[in-house]
Parts: structure tokens; sequence; C-alpha cells
């Protein structure tokens, strides 16, 4: 939307978000001196009852991040007086998949059974403040500096779940993860606190819970996995990434 003070962004929300974890997030990121793109509204706009948020657009360009940034990105979290909000919503989405006698496709009833056995790991109740998606879309580059946008995944959990979806978004090369730059980023900055078996069960979490989702979604007919938007972000690929990592 252009208007005579500047362009604007319109987001409109298809799915109950928590704004108020958003907020806090912005809140945060800001008090440690990151860049956010945040609503120019104070609260969530309804119309119709459809919920809006408006933004400022920044015209910018998405570009590879430096590891000094990701870095300062892993080892700033909030720690919230919350409980976890990841383990809820993916118990939803186990929970209705469990179900199924005839799933789809064969990889469900691995991935329903893989997140059963994941789940009692403690680590996933912590409660820290994560993005959630930290991919290359949503880290711009404007004017020289980094700024962070789409704050719909916010969640609460492990700190290692950012570092998780930094991983899988940022050190993977054609569907291959880069085990060295991995280890020398768990080197840098929490080998001291976690052992690396955190850190590959959370990334392995992490993915289960992408075909949690993909697979949820699939069996309630709102998306088709072999549409070709999906095959951009194919559910094989998650699989055979999860494969990776219970090699190393």
């Amino acid at each position: 939307m252009k208007t005579n003070k500047g362009i604007y962004i319109i987001k409109k929300y298809n799915y109950k978000y928590d704004f108020d974890l958003c907020n806090n997030l912005y809140d945060f990121y800001e008090k440690k001196g990151f860049n956010v793109i945040r609503p120019i509204n104070k609260n969530p706009i309804t119309i119709n009852k459809e919920v809006y948020n408006v933004f400022l657009y920044k015209k910018h360009i998405v570009s590879k991040c430096e590891d000094e940034f990701l870095i300062k990105l892993i080892t700033n979290h909030s720690k919230v007086n919350l409980e976890s909000t990841l383990i809820k919503k993916c118990n939803r989405y186990y929970n209705f998949l469990k179900k199924i006698k005839n799933y789809k496709i064969p990889e469900e009833e691995k991935i329903v059974l893989l997140y059963s056995q994941l789940r009692g790991n403690k680590l996933l109740y912590d409660n820290y403040l994560n993005h959630g998606d930290l991919s290359k879309t949503n880290i711009l580059i404007y004017k020289g500096k980094y700024y962070i946008i789409d704050f719909d995944e916010v969640t609460i959990t492990t700190e290692l779940y950012d570092f998780a979806n930094i991983v899988i978004k940022h050190k993977t090369k054609n569907n291959k993860l880069k085990k060295e730059e991995i280890d020398n980023l768990y080197y840098k900055v929490i080998s001291k606190k976690y052992t690396k078996q955190d850190v590959y069960s959370i990334i392995i979490f992490y993915l289960v819970k992408i075909l949690l989702e993909k697979f949820y979604l699939y069996e309630k007919n709102s998306i088709d996995l072999y549409s070709n938007e999906q095959k951009k972000d194919s559910f094989a690929k998650y699989l055979n990434l999860i494969d990776q990592i219970k090699e190393w």
C-alpha cells in the first residue's frame, strides 16, 4: 500500500497467533541492539473478524548472513516465566496423526513414532523465547544493516531451537548439511553448556516438527505435498536431513 507518507505492507493472519509473545521478542531484540521490523500499529487490527497488522516497507536485499551475526542471535535469548508452547503445538499435530489408521504416505508413521520418542527430552520444556524461523528470507539487509522480520513462529522452548533452525536454513547446501561448519558453530558458542548430542537431538526435533506440520496439513487436505509449491520445500528433503544427522 503506497501513501504520501510511505509504502506499507498489510499482513493478514490466517491462523491464531500469539501477538503477546511476538511483542515480547520485538522488545527483547531491540533491547539487545537488533533491528526488527515490527507493526506500526500498537495492537492487531480486526476487520470483519479478520486480523491484520501494518508494517513499514523497506526495500531490501536478501543475502548470506555472516557467522558473527548468527552467533549474536544464537547467544541472545530471553528466559520467560511461561510454559513451553512448542510442545503444545507439536502435540496437537501428533495427537491428530497418531489416530489415523491408514496414512496417505508411509513416511508419516515413521515421523509420528520418532516424535513420540523425542518429545520426552527435558530441554524442550525450557522456557526461552525463540524466533523459530530465522531463515535467509527473514534476515534482511537494509542500508547495510541486518533486520529481522516475520515473527509468526515465535515459540517458547529450549534456546537450542533457534540454533537448530539456523543450522537447517543457513548451513545446508544442495540438501546436504555442512557438518564441519555446524560443529564449528557449536564449539564457538554453546559447547560449554550443551553436548553435541543435545544439539543434534534438537536439530532432529526441529525437522520432525516441520514434517509433523506438513503431514497434519496434508491429512487435513489443507496442502498438497506433491504440488509445485510444496515440491520447492519437499518433505523428502527433511527426511533426508534427519537420516544425515543420525549418521553423525
